[in-house]
C-alpha cells in the first residue's frame, strides 16, 4: 500500500510542473507529424499572429508531456542575403546645353526600380525629372522631382547618385537635369543595381499579407477620414493603399496613420500617431512603421483644396517570421498561444546550433483551437494565476510529504544505544 501511495505521489510531483508550463494559454494548434528527426521551421502565419503578442513572448512549443521545447524566432529573408551588383546600361544619347542635361538610357524591359549614374569630378545637390518609354519616342512621367545627391565612389574622383522609383518595365529612360546657368554634370556611366541569386538558393518571402479588412471612408472639408477594421488582431508593420480612378492624375497629399490607444476611439479621437507619409502618383502608396496588432486603425489624407482621393482598399503586411525547433518524428507537438502573463523564454538555442538554415523544412500546423479549460468571453488572467499558485501549493505539499517520510524512516533506522 505504501509503495502504491509513493508511486502516485511521485507521478503527481512530475505531472504538476508540466501542467504549470501549459496553464494560462488560451489557444493551441497541433504541429503536423514530421518525416524525420531534425530542425523544422514553423511559419508564423497571420492566423497564428492574431493569437500572440507582438513580441511573441507568449508563443510556446510543447511536447507530449506538456513541457516546453526550445525554439528560435527568425526572419529568414534578412538572413539569406544576395551579393549586390550593378549592371551597366548603355547611354544612347546625351544632350547638353546651358539650361539642361538630357540623357537617354537603354534598359532591357525587365522590371527595375532604380538607376545609378557615375559622375566625373563632381559633387552636387540638384533635382531631375525621369521619364520612361517603350519605343523611345513617346515619353511618360515616372517622377518629375527627384533629388540628386552624390556620394564619393573612389579615389579617382568619380562619384555616384542613385534614383529610386516605383517598379516599372520601360525599355528606355530619359533623365533631365536643369542646369539653370550652372555647369553641366559629366555623366560617364549608367547602371541598374540588383543582386545575384546562386543556383539552388531557397528564396524566402520578405513579408506576408494579412486578410483584407473592412474600409470606411468619409470625406469632410479638406480631409478624408478612413477607418480599417481587420478580421482579427493580425500583426502589421506596413500598409499599402489602393486608389480608385476618379480622374485625379497628378497628386501629392500628406497622410497620417493612427493606432487607437484604448477600446474607445473614433474619427475625432483616432489614438496615437504611428506614421506620417505622402500619397502621390509617383509613390508606391506604401508606408512602414512599428509593429501593431490593432483590430482597427485610421488613415487621414489631407486633400487641401483638391478633390478627395477615393481609397478602395488598404492592405496590411507583416514580416515573414518562423519559429525554428528540433522535432522528433515519433513525437507529438503543439503550439501554445495567447497568455497575457507570459514573458519571453530564455533558451540556449541560437543560429550556430541549427546548422544550414537554407535547407530547413517547414512543419505544418493544424487549426487553432480554444483550450478546453477556457470559456469564451471570460477573462482568464485571474484564473490562470490562481491555477499556477494552486499547482505550486500542491507540489510543495507533495515534496513536504516525501521529506517527512524520509526523516521518519531515518529516525526509525537509528540504532538504540
Amino acid at each position: 500500500m505504501k509503495i502504491k501511495l509513493y508511486n502516485f505521489l511521485l507521478l503527481l510531483a512530475v505531472y504538476m510542473p508540466s501542467k504549470a508550463q501549459t496553464a494560462g494559454y488560451r489557444f493551441s494548434a497541433p504541429v503536423r507529424a514530421v518525416d524525420s528527426n531534425g530542425f523544422y521551421n514553423i511559419v508564423l502565419t497571420p492566423a497564428i499572429n492574431a493569437h500572440v503578442k507582438t513580441d511573441y513572448s507568449d508563443l510556446r512549443i510543447v511536447n507530449d508531456s506538456g513541457k516546453w521545447v526550445p525554439h528560435l524566432l527568425r526572419f529568414p529573408y534578412g538572413e539569406i542575403t544576395n551579393e549586390p551588383v550593378t549592371w551597366n546600361r548603355k547611354i544612347i544619347s546625351k544632350n547638353i546645353s546651358s539650361w539642361e542635361t538630357e540623357l537617354v538610357v537603354e534598359s532591357d524591359r525587365s522590371t527595375v526600380s532604380n538607376l545609378v549614374f557615375t559622375l566625373k569630378n563632381a559633387v552636387t545637390n540638384r533635382y531631375c525629372t525621369l521619364n520612361g518609354s517603350d519605343e523611345g519616342e513617346s515619353w511618360f512621367t515616372i517622377n518629375d522631382s527627384i533629388p540628386i545627391v552624390t556620394t564619393q565612389r573612389n579615389s579617382s574622383g568619380e562619384s555616384d547618385f542613385e534614383l529610386w522609383f516605383p517598379p516599372v518595365d520601360y525599355k528606355y529612360f530619359k533623365i533631365t537635369i536643369p542646369n539653370r546657368g550652372k555647369e553641366s554634370l559629366n555623366i560617364i556611366r549608367a547602371g541598374i543595381k540588383g543582386t545575384i541569386d546562386y543556383p539552388g538558393r531557397i528564396k524566402f518571402p520578405e513579408e506576408l499579407q494579412n486578410p483584407v479588412g473592412k474600409l470606411v471612408q468619409k470625406d469632410s472639408g479638406k480631409i478624408s477620414y478612413i477607418r480599417i477594421t481587420q478580421p482579427a488582431g493580425y500583426h502589421f508593420d506596413k500598409i499599402a493603399l489602393l486608389l480608385q480612378d476618379n480622374g485625379v492624375k497628378n497628386f501629392n497629399r500628406r497622410a497620417q496613420l493612427y493606432i487607437p490607444a484604448g477600446s474607445t476611439h473614433s474619427f475625432a479621437d483616432p489614438g496615437q500617431l504611428a506614421a506620417s507619409f505622402s500619397v502621390s502618383n509617383n509613390s508606391t502608396l506604401q508606408t512602414s512603421f512599428a509593429v501593431s496588432n490593432a483590430r482597427e486603425f485610421y488613415v487621414f489624407i489631407y486633400n487641401d483644396d483638391n478633390l478627395p482621393l477615393k481609397v478602395s482598399e488598404i492592405k496590411t503586411f507583416t514580416r515573414y517570421r518562423v519559429a525554428t525547433v528540433y522535432l522528433n518524428r515519433s513525437g507529438h507537438y503543439r503550439l501554445m498561444l495567447d497568455n497575457t502573463m507570459a514573458s519571453i523564454p530564455g533558451y540556449d538555442l541560437d543560429l550556430a546550433g541549427i546548422g544550414s538554415r537554407e535547407k530547413i523544412a517547414v512543419a505544418a500546423t493544424g487549426d487553432i483551437i480554444r483550450s478546453s479549460a477556457e470559456v469564451p468571453g471570460v477573462e482568464t488572467k485571474d484564473k490562470s494565476t490562481t491555477m499556477i499558485w494552486l499547482l505550486i501549493a500542491v507540489a510543495a505539499i507533495v515534496l513536504g510529504f516525501f521529506t517527512y517520510r524520509l526523516v521518519t524512516d531515518m529516525n526509525k533506522k537509528k540504532p538504540v544505544i
